[in-house]
């Protein structure tokens, strides 16, 4: 019995213009989506720190996230 045989696309213009298009859509919502101005993590960790030392409730993640927050947010309104 004879085995069916796949036809290979053979026009790489089609394809790398695909690829081309897609770099630069995502080079595009890479540079659209970063903060304005970065946080470092050691501002974050002494913040989530002293959250975690003025005895509000949470677990470790809880305070990380809302350091990250509040410290992205004076940020913003520093800009």
């Amino acid at each position: 019995m004879a085995k069916p045989t796949l036809k290979k696309k053979t026009s790489s213009s089609t394809n790398s213009s695909k690829t081309s298009s897609t770099a630069s859509a995502m080079k595009e919502m890479t540079q659209s989506s970063r903060p304005a101005t970065q946080i470092k993590a050691h501002e974050v960790a002494l913040r989530a720190y002293s959250i975690y030392l003025s005895g509000q409730g949470g677990s470790q993640l809880d305070h990380w996230l809302q350091a990250e927050r509040e410290l992205l947010g004076s940020n913003e309104a520093r800009t």
